[in-house]
This record gives C-alpha cells, sequence and structure tokens, in this order.
C-alpha cells in the first residue's frame, strides 16, 4: 500500500548496482509511482544516516525506504529509530539489502532481502571446480541463487 517509496543506492555503475536500481525503477513505473525519492549516494552509514533525514524533513516525506546495501540500511536504521520512526504508529517501513551489518547498534531485526553471502558463493566456486575436477560436465553445474526476502520488524 506504500505510495512514497524511497530507495538509497550506491552511486557506483557496478552491474549488480546499477540492476538493482533498474529494478526499484522498473516496479515504481509498473506500479504508476514517482521516482522523486531515489537518492545515490557514496556507502556508508553517515550518507544513510544523513539521507534518512533529509527525505523525513520532505513535506511528502516516504512511508518506506528500501536500501541496496546494508551500511546505508544501517545508517537509515539509526536515523530512522533516533527520530522514532523505526517502530510503532508512524513507523516508516525500511528494507535492507543484507539485512543489518553484524556490528550495527541499532537492535531491531530489520526487513531484509538476502542474497548468497560471499562465503556461500565462495564455497559453491568450490564445489564447482571439484566437480570440474571430477569430471562434470559444465553444463550440469550451473546455479541460479534467488534472494530471499525475510520480514523482520520493519516491513
Amino acid at each position: 500500500g506504500h505510495q512514497r517509496i524511497a530507495y538509497l543506492g550506491e552511486s557506483h555503475n557496478q552491474a549488480f548496482i546499477t540492476q538493482r536500481r533498474q529494478g526499484y525503477l522498473d516496479a515504481l513505473k509498473e506500479a504508476g509511482l514517482s521516482s522523486e525519492w531515489l537518492r545515490t549516494m557514496p556507502p556508508s552509514r553517515r550518507a544513510g544516516y544523513t539521507t534518512t533525514q533529509q527525505l523525513l524533513a520532505l513535506d511528502a516525506p516516504p512511508t518506506a525506504i528500501v536500501t541496496d546495501c546494508n551500511t546505508h540500511g544501517d545508517g537509515a536504521a539509526m536515523a530512522l529509530a533516533q527520530m522514532g520512526r523505526l517502530t510503532g504508529e508512524h513507523a516508516v517501513s525500511l528494507v535492507v539489502y543484507d539485512g543489518l551489518p553484524q556490528d550495527s547498534i541499532v537492535d531491531i531485526d530489520v526487513a531484509a532481502v538476502i542474497q548468497s553471502t560471499r562465503q556461500g558463493v565462495g564455497k559453491q566456486i568450490a564445489d564447482m571446480v571439484l566437480q570440474l575436477i571430477n569430471g562434470s560436465e559444465i553444463s550440469q553445474l550451473q546455479v541460479l541463487w534467488q534472494p530471499e526476502f525475510s520480514p523482520g520488524q520493519t516491513a
């Protein structure tokens, strides 16, 4: 039911970053919603924090925020928590790609889109190399990992 959905995205042009941003834009277009709350910035907690404060100061602030990296998400969660908007009646929904970092001071279970971790990818690659060495056909080693959604307390 959200009509004003912000997106805090990295300012780099790496393929996975531009694909996430384009997915957000495509979904908004399909739903007939505005992309005026799209923000790009360096991947830092400070950028997520200050951008969230700026967004909430708008005349028509977003009711939901999606972040494409967990450092932005951590900054956004800190700003929302300090403003009393992370939980409760006037909460802003927050979805953080990969969830909050392990060293986050925010102790709320935020909604998250979880993709394969570097460790998981590394294990998958090692297993595939071993299978290749043992004679498996490369066509049998294709893997497409799907992201998972964890609603947490902020969906």
